[in-house]
């Protein structure tokens, strides 16, 4: 079974960043491989949207003047940019270590393969590809297993190699989409309680400072941490980083019809946006539920 074969697109749909210098900001995403897809002014506050052809990723909001956070207030740990396939990663890299922008790590998660780096602002990155699920593990509570392995950089390369057909264009391509965000949040059960309550998703797996969340068994849309923000501030206006995301949810999500078109606040006040889509063919849920829960 692949992940496309639940037809959701129930998960993460966009991410809003507020920076302070918003050409270097877009000029660094288009390296990335990210598509300019609108620029917006309008009382005063410059907005780009980037992300693939056919739908928007990443939103720029320029805010001149603001601080950067503190490393204890609450906020984004990173967001992360989920391509179609491996190859695909492999290209990435290529294309990333072309334009001259350093990596922070490299990790082989065991459901996924992953490069981290960060924007010029100091906004985390993750760039990853999903492993087949019949690949992905169980750990001894019979959750979804996750680690930190070194990543095959060989293999990758080798893999981009095989698949290109000329020159590349370093576009991320059709298909790429925002796979989860990761939060640090002031305090983790609280949060849970949250994210699993008010909006339905379910715990994948859960550490002492870490949980990790999803929808219909994906091994995570959600990360949660304290290891830098445990009983630190929560997030505040005025400051620079992340401006808030959307949540998307299918018809099977129990709380779906009530909270579609709301914009919520989580505990330490980053602010979702939800957004409803009715696509989704039941049975091939319940499939995905039957195969990981």
């Amino acid at each position: 079974m692949t992940l496309g074969n639940t037809n959701s697109q129930a998960g993460i749909g966009d991410v809003s960043l507020l920076v302070d210098n918003i050409v270097a900001e877009m000029n660094f995403y288009q390296e990335l491989g990210l598509r300019l897809r609108r620029k917006k002014t309008g009382n005063g506050t410059n907005v780009a949207e980037l992300g693939t052809q056919n739908s928007t990723l990443l939103k720029l909001i320029e805010s001149k003047g603001s601080n950067f956070p503190e490393r204890s207030m609450a906020g984004l740990y990173h967001f992360a940019i989920r391509l179609p396939d491996r190859a695909d990663l492999g290209e990435t890299y290529l294309s990333v270590g072309m334009h001259g922008i350093p990596f922070e790590g490299f990790a082989d998660h065991g459901v996924s393969e992953a490069l981290y780096l960060s924007d010029p602002e100091g906004n985390g990155i993750e760039i990853y590809s999903d492993k087949p699920f019949e690949m992905w593990e169980k750990d001894d509570n019979n959750r979804i297993k996750m680690v930190t392995k070194p990543l095959n950089i060989d293999s990758l390369i080798r893999e981009a190699a095989s698949k290109r057909k000329g020159e590349a264009d370093n576009l991320m391509p059709e298909g790429t989409k925002i796979g989860h965000i990761h939060l640090k949040v002031t305090d983790l059960q609280r949060s849970v309680d949250f994210y699993t309550s008010t909006i339905g998703f379910d715990v994948t797996q859960r550490m002492h400072s870490a949980a990790f969340l999803s929808f219909h068994g994906y091994h995570h849309h959600i990360g949660l941490n304290t290891w830098e923000s445990l009983g630190g501030r929560r997030w505040q206006d005025g400051y620079l980083g992340l401006a808030g995301f959307t949540v998307v949810l299918d018809e099977t999500v129990g709380n779906s019809s009530t909270l579609a078109g709301k914009t919520l606040e989580d505990p330490d006040r980053i602010k979702i946006t939800v957004r409803r889509v009715a696509n989704v063919r039941v049975d091939q849920i319940d499939d995905v539920r039957r195969t990981y829960s």
